[in-house]
Parts: structure tokens; sequence; C-alpha cells
């Protein structure tokens, strides 16, 4: 029983998400999925989103991990991922050989600890308001309009 939940019942909600992804014309094999370290992938993602191209190594992540069923830690998977994506392969390899990104990656989760976060997926929406799980696209709807609403709020400077 971890996770709160029993393993026929973690594959029932597997296969729910499957299906959900079927139904948006995705593929999700989760099965073949392979639990690893995801720190470089999340490296790989911040220097895309630096270079524009978070969208791109994103969709390859994804691809590769659910429904590939690649191992998203092997350095060679993820160079394969960030090049096809559009990344500079210099900038690719010195990011997977070295420390690139890792400060901001770990601040991340850090932040994802402070707003209560404990699995995926989880949506931050203004860098406070938080929604756990696949949920409904109105609860989605409510969660914008709730961090609209905040950010549009006047601030006070109390100094």
């Amino acid at each position: 029983r971890k996770y709160g939940m029993s393993r026929a019942e973690a594959e029932a909600g597997q296969e729910q998400m499957a299906a959900r992804f079927r139904e948006l014309g995705l593929e999700f094999n989760w099965r073949s999925a392979r639990v690893c370290s995801t720190f470089d992938a999340h490296r790989l993602a911040a220097l895309a989103a630096k270079h524009g191209r978070a969208d791109e190594v994103d969709e390859g992540l994804r691809r590769a991990h659910f429904s590939e069923g690649q191992v998203i830690s092997d350095p060679a998977v993820l160079r394969k991922i960030g090049v096809n994506a559009g990344l500079p392969s210099d900038a690719v390899d010195r990011t997977l050989a070295g420390d690139d990104f890792s400060d901001e990656v770990r601040r991340d989760v850090e932040t994802a600890r402070g707003l209560g976060v404990r699995g995926v997926p989880f949506f931050v929406f203004d860098g406070r308001l938080a929604v756990s799980g696949a949920q409904p696209v109105e609860v989605f709807v409510q969660a914008l309009e709730q961090a609209s609403e905040a950010s549009a709020e006047p601030t006070t400077d109390a100094g």
C-alpha cells in the first residue's frame, strides 16, 4: 500500500489515465514507462526554455517516457531529445556533462514542496495557486480565474 493505495487501485488509475490520453489522440503506455530520476530531464527542459524550445523538449520527453518506454535519465536519450527539439548540440552536451541548471531545478523542487506538491500531475498558477491531479476543465478555468483576480489585486507597500 505504498502511496496510500493498493497495486490494483494504482493500476486502475493508470488505465484511466491511458484512456484519457487515447481520447486526446495520445499514446500512454504506462506499463512500459521506466521509473528513473528526472533531474537531468528537468535540467534539459530548463535549457530548452532558455532557447525557446520548451514545448518541443517537453513533447519529446513525454513521448520517450510514456509512449516509447525509453529511460529519460539516460544522457544519450536526453541528447537525442534535445537535438531533435532544435537545441544546439554543444549546449545540450555541456548541460548534460556538467551541472548547468541544477540550482534552478533544486529551487523549483523546493518551491513545489512549499506548495504541497507530492506527485504529478500538479499545476501551479501565478506561483501560488495549486491544482493537483488530472482535473476536469472547469477546475482549471476556475484556477485561472482565481489566479487572474489575485494578480490584479493591488498590493500595498508597508515600507
